[in-house]
Order: C-alpha cells, then structure tokens, then sequence
C-alpha cells in the first residue's frame, strides 16, 4: 500500500533533505518512518524533510514525524520541514506541533535552521 507515498534524498550543503510526496497516513509512514531511522544509522543527525509535495498527511504522519525528530535530538541533531504548503500547515496548526515542528519556506532555509540549532549548542557547552 505504500505506493502512494515517494521519498527522493537530496542534500542543501553539507544537510540531507528528504523530499516526500503523496500520502502520509498509517499505510504510509513505516516507509518514512524507515527513512528516517537509515539517517540515524548512518549518523546523519540533522535533516530537512522537504514536505511541499505531500497532499495528505493524518495523526500517523505527524506521529512519524515527530519520533524522527525526538530521535534526532537525542543525538543532539534536529529536523526541520521545508516546502509550503497549505495542508501541512494546517494540521501542524491545528494539533499545535506547529511549535516544535517548525515548518521553513525552502530547503536552504531549513538547514540554516538546524545549523543554527547546533552552533547554540555547541556555545551552550562550552560556556
């Protein structure tokens, strides 16, 4: 079933970026889900999901996405999404992961982000 969701790796610098489009739901996710544990296991610990091809995404989707992100921080790592869009926007609103899963306009924006994110880090520690 899980046809109708497509995954393409991409990279903005020196950051991945998982391009994702079609569905997102319960038939889908444990193929997004198994993208996102490959990132880990190949110690790649910040990552975008670009997600402006995504026409349908459920509470299974957003589930996926933030396990993805909790294990990205639990390697001191992150996730940020990329790609407008209207329907993804509106759920992250609506169940308030609008807060902890911040969605960018585009890819570059994005890393920078997550770059951001670990450079604060990194000047955490060592103060």
């Amino acid at each position: 079933m899980d046809t109708d969701l497509n995954l393409a790796i991409n990279r903005t610098s020196d950051i991945p970026v998982l391009d994702v489009s079609g569905d997102v739901d319960e038939f889908t996710c444990a193929k997004l889900r198994e993208a996102l544990r490959s990132f880990i296991r190949e110690g790649e610990f910040r990552i975008v999901v670009n997600v402006s091809g995504v026409k349908f995404m459920d509470s299974s989707g957003l589930g996926t996405l933030v396990g993805g992100l909790r294990r990205m921080m639990e390697n001191n790592g992150g996730l940020a999404l990329s790609g407008t869009n209207s329907q993804v926007e509106r759920i992250l609103t609506v169940t308030g992961l609008d807060r902890i899963l911040k969605l960018h306009n585009d890819d570059y924006t994005a890393a920078c982000s997550l770059r951001t994110q670990e450079e604060e880090r990194k000047t955490a520690v060592t103060q």
